[in-house]
């Protein structure tokens, strides 16, 4: 079973210009959460490709979070995201590669207008903190989100007034 292990970092709302500059990838995502709160549904588009559909089940053990994602077909998502809640769009950078990939998100409103930038970067089970933060990770950051901070998941920040209550929080932080 794959472990989920994520450094986690809060960046500045206006910096997706420059992000975008420095990624080589970038992604359009609808996603949104079943009954169960650690199931969740995800479309992903990106440039001149067609869309792919997940299915994602999370769980917590006393050791581990498991993640474990499977693709699924259109009409499976389509049934599924009319049943679901939460529901979130988000455009995502990588950038780097192989061992120092970092994905950056930027949760947008349903007029497109960015209320929450999260960066992250999957590490190997045992790693605690990434090697190393690239400049533009670096350059942009507001809030280094401790390692057991339930606050800062995806699952949480699809209420766009929760997440900028929490940006508010940790901007007052930095200051």
């Amino acid at each position: 079973m794959p472990t989920e292990n994520e450094a986690k970092f809060v960046l500045g709302l206006d910096c997706e210009e420059i992000v975008k500059k420095a990624s080589k990838k970038w992604l359009f995502l609808s996603q949104a959460y079943l009954e169960h709160s650690h199931v969740r549904v995800r479309s992903i588009h990106t440039k001149n490709k067609k869309p792919v559909f997940q299915l994602c089940y999370k769980h917590h053990t006393p050791s581990r979070l498991i993640e474990i994602e499977t693709d699924i077909d259109n009409r499976d998502f389509s049934e599924l995201w009319q049943a679901a809640n939460g529901k979130m769009k988000k455009t995502r950078y990588e950038i780097g590669a192989g061992n120092n990939l970092w994905v950056v998100d930027f949760f947008k409103t349903e007029k497109g207008k960015t209320y929450f930038v999260q960066a992250e970067h999957e590490m190997p089970e045992a790693q605690l903190k990434p090697k190393k933060i690239p400049d533009i990770i670096r350059q942009n950051l507001v809030y280094e989100v401790p390692r057991s901070d339930g606050r800062f998941t995806s699952r949480k920040l699809w209420n766009v007034e929760y997440a900028k209550k929490l940006y508010q929080v940790v901007q007052r932080k930095r200051s």
